[in-house]
């Protein structure tokens, strides 16, 4: 894991590969960030997932910093509770899709667009309710609020 906090902690000496690790531990807060990757794949217990990459983008102090978000993706139908369909409808500048299937609501419409977006620290616990140390501790993104670059008129 990878804390940063602190521009110290992230230097060649590392010899850090930003490209291939996400699990990082950033400050809890709102981020703009932008979509650099998305995958669905069956993960824990043949669960259907899609994977979304991001990219922070400002504050600059955390610019190129990669957190991921996790979306339940096996629905053939998306429930309008869901994360991906908020997320999505979000991303389609508030507009609800007039048919909520897979099929019309791919996670490509979050290519090319910079979205304000709010990053939680996970805090795992053990089986006890204690939580574990801070080596244990990562960033999600857990909210899309709104797209602040990539709208139509743009």
């Amino acid at each position: 894991m990878r804390v940063v906090d602190n521009l110290e902690h992230i230097n060649d000496e590392q010899n850090i590969d930003r490209e291939e690790e996400y699990d990082v531990l950033i400050p809890q807060g709102t981020y703009e960030v932008k979509c650099c990757k998305h995958e669905a794949k069956t993960y824990f217990a043949g669960a259907k997932k899609l994977k979304i990459v991001w990219e922070v983008v400002s504050p600059v102090r955390y610019a190129g910093v990669k957190v991921e978000s996790y979306c339940n993706y096996e629905y053939a139908r998306f429930p309008k509770k869901s994360k991906y369909w908020a997320w999505w409808v979000t991303a389609n500048h508030n507009i609800k899709p007039s048919r909520p299937y897979k099929a019309r609501m791919s996670p490509k419409i979050f290519e090319g667009k910079v979205f304000e977006a709010y990053v939680e620290v996970i805090k795992p616990t053990f089986k006890n309710g204690l939580i574990k140390p801070e080596v244990h501790h990562y960033s999600l993104v857990t909210d899309l609020i709104s797209i602040s670059v990539g709208g139509k008129n743009e």
